[in-house]
């Protein structure tokens, strides 16, 4: 008897809205890689440094293949493909103190 009440009732529709405003929207994609020499930190620097972006709402953070820095060539063309608008590089130098 359930059965057939539940075969007779049809199909359920359902309608699902989602709507983003403010600054979730708009997050800008950035590709950060692994600064050259961070592994002479204490703390992987890239990392704090994606973490401050990502926290200010305004970025999207996206891993970047292999570690650059400011001297290296960089092959824009597959970065657009990939959707991301700007690239972090750089390196860690530790300082006497």
């Amino acid at each position: 008897m359930a059965a057939g009440l539940l075969t007779a009732a049809g199909p359920a529709l359902a309608q699902f809205r989602l709507e983003i405003s403010g600054v979730g929207a708009t997050q800008v994609p950035v590709a950060v890689a692994p600064f050259r020499d961070e592994g002479a930190a204490s703390v992987a620097v890239s990392q704090v440094v994606r973490a401050d972006l990502e926290r200010s709402g305004l970025i999207r953070s996206v891993d970047a293949e292999g570690t650059l820095d400011e001297r290296s060539a960089v092959d824009l063309p597959p970065l657009r493909a990939r959707g991301i608008d700007a690239l972090l590089a750089g390196s860690v130098t530790r300082l006497a103190d």
